[in-house]
C-alpha cells in the first residue's frame, strides 16, 4: 500500500454530548496501524479497531460504525502535494467548542503538512511534533499538556525530551481547511502563519 493515504472516521470530540458528528483523520497503512494499535490498548473502538484491520488485511468490504452511522473502515483519498516547516516558538488562541479561549504556546515546533482531494473537495491537513505545549490560566500561569486529554487522546502521542522537555504529536493528519480548488488548497502550504492547530488542540480539549 506503500504511501497511499485513507480517510478514518471516529466520533468528533468537539461537540456537545448531546450531539454525534464524525471526524475525518488521514494516514498512511502504516500510520493507521500504529493509531489503532493505541485505540485497541486503549480499550477504544472496538469496532472500528476490528474493521481496519479487515480493511488492511484485503477486506475492502470492512465497515464500521460512527455517530450512529455505518461508513467504509478506511477510504482511499488522492494525494495532492505536501510541505514541511520548522517553527521556533509560536503563541496563538484556541477556541473550544463552547468558544472560550485557550492561550496556548510552544517551544518548536515540526510541522507536515499534506493536501488531499476527496469527493471534488481539497483538504490542507497538518500534523504537527509540538515541543513544550502549554495553556494558560485565569491566573496567567502556563501549565504543561502532556496528558489528561478529553478528546479521541489515543490518536496523541508524548514523550519526553532531554532537560525535562516533551513533545506531543498527534498520529495522524488532521484536517486545517478544505477548499473547492486545488488552488486554494495549496496556497498557504509553506506559510507559517496558516497553521492554526484548532483541530489537533480539539483532542486536548474535547467538549471542554
Amino acid at each position: 500500500m506503500g504511501n497511499t493515504y485513507y480517510a478514518l472516521f471516529l466520533n468528533e470530540p468537539a461537540t456537545p454530548a448531546f450531539c454525534s458528528f464524525d471526524k475525518m483523520y488521514i494516514g498512511t497503512a502504516a500510520e493507521l496501524l500504529i493509531a489503532i494499535n493505541r485505540l485497541q490498548a486503549d480499550g477504544l473502538y472496538p469496532d472500528s479497531v476490528k474493521a481496519v484491520r479487515e480493511y488492511l488485511n484485503g477486506n475492502r468490504k470492512a465497515v464500521h460504525s460512527v455517530a450512529y452511522q455505518e461508513k467504509p473502515a478506511l477510504e482511499p483519498v488522492q494525494f495532492i502535494t505536501e510541505s514541511k516547516l520548522i517553527l521556533s516558538g509560536k503563541k496563538w488562541e484556541h477556541l473550544n467548542a463552547w468558544k472560550c479561549p485557550y492561550e496556548m504556546k510552544i517551544s518548536r515546533a515540526v510541522v507536515s503538512q499534506i493536501v488531499i482531494k476527496r469527493s471534488k473537495k481539497y483538504f490542507r491537513c497538518v500534523r504537527a511534533w509540538m515541543n513544550d505545549l502549554l495553556y494558560q490560566a485565569p491566573d496567567d500561569s502556563w501549565h504543561k499538556l502532556d496528558g489528561g486529554f478529553w478528546g479521541n487522546s489515543s490518536i496523541l502521542d508524548v514523550s519526553s525530551l532531554p532537560d525535562g522537555h516533551f513533545q506531543i504529536n498527534n498520529l495522524l493528519y488532521v484536517v486545517e481547511d478544505e477548499h473547492n480548488t486545488i488552488e486554494e488548497a495549496i496556497k498557504d502550504i509553506k506559510n507559517p502563519e496558516s497553521l492554526v492547530f484548532d483541530r489537533i488542540c480539539d483532542e486536548i480539549f474535547g467538549d471542554g
